[in-house]
């Protein structure tokens, strides 16, 4: 177990900084204290890991956005069609005359 310089307990926590995108490192786990970083986990990256993960996260974070688009946009029409086939069933019970009371 590694341990902070205030002697606390460390967690690992992933960096997402342009510098060190993906890394790994141990962070002090003491609530209210600002110790932060305490070491590396991983080794440093390569330079060319460190332009390209960037990018391909960017690409990963839009393409999720529009699947999550494509399904609000799927679940609505879904819900318009339902409307639509209500509308058209309430339409032709009254057409043919049909009460509820009887």
């Amino acid at each position: 177990m590694v341990l902070c310089s205030c002697g606390s307990a460390t967690e690992i926590t992933t960096s997402w900084t342009a510098a060190n995108p993906g890394r790994r490192f141990y962070c002090c786990t003491k609530q209210g204290v600002n110790c932060g970083f305490v070491a590396w986990v991983d080794p440093p990256m390569c330079n060319r890991a460190v332009a390209i993960i960037p990018g391909l996260l960017r690409s990963m974070n839009k393409l999720e956005l529009e699947a999550t688009r494509s399904r609000d946009k799927a679940n609505t029409s879904v819900l318009d069609f339902m409307l639509s086939i209500s509308c058209i069933q309430e339409n032709w019970l009254v057409k043919i005359g049909f009460n509820e009371s009887g």
